[in-house]
């Protein structure tokens, strides 16, 4: 009996100890001719779908150390937009990052921000706590590089947990930019 029944438990533990995860993915490598795609297949295989993390375009970092300190502070990243500024010519000469906006309630952060970067750039995002004050915006370029710059806005979306005491954090800044550094009193 003990036989027939490690025979019917050992191959259902092999499934689960053998399981992938497959994510098809198409991309038009004749990106100079819009009019006329041509698409090549390529196919990823993970160990285990909480293995997947693919990034396209502006995506949120969110399997490194500082997203997983957030949540012990009380704070869960888990938006960021992006688009093009407004042209307004004032602060595309400036060419310098600039928080916009900070909108707090109870249990959501909405933070926006001006990053000036190249054109053909997306952005890494994650958040960090430094000294417990200061909640610091990361946003890391990368992608095609052209010969302009451009004013991004990212758009932030932070929610609170209300068992942690969030309003610990007075300041705000953007990449270790000293000039960005703003206390939350002020953007109100």
């Amino acid at each position: 009996m003990k036989l027939l029944l490690l025979l019917l438990i050992l191959p259902f533990s092999f499934s689960v100890l053998c399981q992938t995860d497959t994510v098809f993915v198409e991309k038009n490598i004749n990106y100079n001719k819009p009019d006329a795609p041509i698409y090549k297949k390529d196919t990823f295989v993970f160990q285990s779908p909480y293995y997947r993390q693919i990034l396209v375009g502006t995506s949120i970092v969110n399997t490194l150390e500082n997203y997983r300190a957030m949540n012990i502070h009380g704070f869960d990243f888990y938006k960021i937009e992006s688009s093009g500024c407004d042209n307004n010519g004032e602060y595309l000469n400036l060419r310098e990052s600039k928080i916009l906006n900070i909108t707090k309630n109870d249990t959501l952060l909405i933070t926006d921000i001006n990053i000036y970067d190249n054109c053909g750039y997306s952005f890494l995002c994650e958040i960090e706590i430094v000294n417990d004050s200061t909640l610091k915006y990361i946003a890391k370029g990368y992608g095609h590089f052209f010969l302009c710059d451009c004013c991004y806005t990212l758009r932030y979306y932070i929610k609170l947990n209300k068992d942690c005491d969030t309003d610990k954090v007075e300041y705000f800044i953007i990449n270790d930019d000293k000039k960005t550094i703003q206390n939350i009193k002020n953007l109100r």
